[in-house]
């Protein structure tokens, strides 16, 4: 899945791949068919971070939604508005 174009290296960065700054507006695909607003805030070539209005309800695969992109994902990482994904 490709989203976004610039690279963002951060002093100190340790991760094998570097993040790409984003703010894109996507959907996170529930199974019931719902779908959940949320801003792709960065990305790498393993995962993502979304910002999202609440974690709460939100399982831990789901298809993430860009356009007609979709791209199923499971959660990392959980944090207040806040859900970190790696790319399945």
């Amino acid at each position: 899945m490709i989203f976004g174009k610039k690279n963002v290296p951060r002093p100190g960065e340790k991760r094998r791949t570097l993040r790409q700054s984003e703010n894109a507006a996507v959907f996170i695909l529930l199974p019931a068919g719902e779908r959940l607003p949320c801003v792709l805030k960065n990305r790498s070539d393993k995962g993502a971070l979304l910002v999202v209005t609440s974690v709460l309800g939100i399982p831990a695969e789901f298809d993430l939604q860009l356009g007609s992109l979709r791209q199923r994902v499971a959660v990392v990482r959980r944090d207040v508005g806040k859900i970190a994904v790696k790319f399945v």
